[in-house]
């Protein structure tokens, strides 16, 4: 439900930015797909954070959403992994240009997407049968 909340309005911003700041059609493709990596990414942490750490012990919905510590580890697990993809992008254009920054991050999202996934493939299964 998240990455269909979430993934038309981070691909329509992200196409008003990038034809605001004129980047190429390449660039502007795989960005909108490392924007789909990273909410695919987001997401598969938020079902294994919760499936380690479930609480089927509620009154009521609120108290699972917003007192959960799920919730806590994977908002703020998110912000640090937004922040670090940001330091890596930030410290290689001394050294690199933009274009080849773009590919690495691209490479490194589509490398934790497919960690993650078969993760959740192989040892998630086994966890959610457990609960």
């Amino acid at each position: 439900m998240f990455i269909k909340l979430a993934i038309i309005p981070s691909i329509f911003l992200l196409l008003v930015a990038s034809i605001l700041l004129k980047f190429s059609p390449i660039i502007i493709i795989l960005l909108i797909i490392m924007t789909i990596l990273y909410l695919l990414i987001y997401s598969d942490f938020s079902l294994i954070v919760n499936l380690k750490d479930y609480n089927l012990d509620w009154v009521s919905p609120t108290v699972v959403i917003k007192q959960g510590m799920p919730v806590f580890i994977t908002m703020f697990g998110g912000w640090i992994f937004c922040i670090l993809i940001d330091a890596v992008g930030y410290f290689l254009t001394k050294i690199l240009s933009g274009y080849i920054i773009t590919i690495i991050v691209f490479i490194i999202l589509l490398i934790i997407a497919y960690i993650i996934h078969n993760y959740l493939k192989n040892k998630g299964t086994k966890l959610l049968k457990e609960i």
